[in-house]
């Protein structure tokens, strides 16, 4: 039996594509009803004091009369981003196995499998910047097929170098480089 090299695992591993749905919906929609409540809170006991936009009055929306409709549609708009986030496409784990890496993971409610040939393969290493900070990234080319990029902060780094030893000593001369620390598994690499 061939070994099974896990490249990535997701944060909801082991959770069924329901269930997952469920506790991102639930958690986003809870997380963004309460920042909308708080400003509600804040307007509610003018904690702001009065609203002013340089120098003007409130604009119509903080009217009375148009209370009911901006409430509807903070209402929808909590709702319709927390049902994209639980439907949003999430990885469950991506592995190689022989000559194919395999990502499973979850496109709405539904669980998917895609395989992709390692045969006319390409990885390359990209840098960007994310959320403030430095992300690095492998990712992984097959003709005909998507892109797959693999997060290469992870826990499976003998995996990782196994799979692409350049890519991860590129990625090393980057930690160096920036004078973040190298780990302990990627030490030997450069």
């Amino acid at each position: 039996m061939e070994p099974l090299h896990i490249l990535d695992q997701g944060e909801w591993f082991g959770y069924s594509c329901e269930a997952r749905a469920a506790w991102i919906f639930a958690t986003h929609l809870l997380a963004v009803s309460a920042a909308v409540y708080g400003f509600y809170l804040m307007r509610r006991f003018k904690l702001w004091g009065n609203i002013r936009f340089g120098g003007l009055a409130a604009p119509p929306m903080f009217d009375r009369r148009f209370l009911p409709f901006v409430t509807w549609a903070a209402a929808v708009a909590v709702a319709s981003y927390s049902m994209y986030e639980a439907t949003a496409f999430s990885r469950e784990v991506l592995y190689v196995k022989g000559s194919t890496m395999t990502e499973t993971g979850c496109r709405g409610f539904q669980p998917f499998e895609e395989n992709f040939d390692l045969d006319g393969m390409t990885v390359v290493f990209q840098n960007f910047h994310q959320r403030g900070r430095d992300a690095s990234k492998m990712i992984v080319s097959t003709p005909g097929k998507r892109d797959v990029a693999v997060n290469l902060d992870s826990k499976f780094y003998p995996n990782l170098v196994k799979f692409a030893p350049s890519v991860m000593a590129e990625y090393v001369r980057r930690l160096r480089r920036d004078g973040e620390p190298v780990p302990h598994e990627l030490g030997t690499l450069d």
